[in-house]
């Protein structure tokens, strides 16, 4: 290294101050800094990509060997095995049959949602008619509200005989019907 450095100051002009030489140096250092973090990144990364390969190959290798050497590993494997052809084998009846079970009970909820939804419309005609029967009977009541508030007018016409201002004569014969009783009636009734 300071071989490289005496070589760099043999081509630099004579005549350069300490200071020129100094920063010569400095941006040299720079350069060479910036130089060698780039090629330490580039080395970096092709360590980590090495490594990365070579753990993916120890970790098959040792995969292997567990299966080869561990019990539990090897009924693992049997039993994925063994498995993945039990699921491929599996009857047609047997998923029919667990598909009708499932039918049944959506036909049996389908059946009680129908019947809730005529209960419902039945439900909702009753109340539009309880409704228009409450609005003419507000009505009603109203028109007899307004009814009371007039006077009463009877439509019933009464004749009151009365043997005042006659003279009895002895061609009529006296009337039962016209007793002093029933004339006071009579009289209290005009009045009124």
């Amino acid at each position: 290294m300071t071989r490289k450095v005496e070589d760099i100051a043999k081509l630099l002009p004579e005549g350069l101050s300490d200071t020129g030489i100094e920063e010569i140096n400095s941006m040299l250092e720079e350069v060479v800094e910036a130089r060698v973090s780039q090629e330490t990144q580039l080395l970096e990364a092709k360590v980590a990509g090495f490594i990365r390969t070579k753990i993916d190959d120890l970790r098959g290798e040792a995969e292997r060997e567990l299966m080869e050497n561990n019990d539990y590993a090897r009924a693992y494997q049997v039993y994925q095995s063994l498995k993945s052809v039990i699921s491929e084998d599996m009857c047609s009846a047997d998923s029919d049959s667990a598909v009708s079970v499932y039918k049944e009970e959506n036909a049996k909820l389908h059946n009680a949602v129908e019947e809730l939804n005529n209960r419902l419309s039945e439900a909702l005609i009753e109340n539009e008619t309880l409704g228009s029967s409450v609005d003419t009977l507000t009505e009603n009541v109203k028109e007899i509200e307004e009814e009371k508030k007039l006077p009463f007018k009877s439509s019933e016409k009464a004749v009151v005989i009365t043997n005042e201002g006659r003279t009895p004569t002895s061609q009529n014969p006296p009337n039962s019907f016209l007793s002093e009783e029933v004339l006071r009636l009579s009289k209290a009734l005009n009045n009124n």
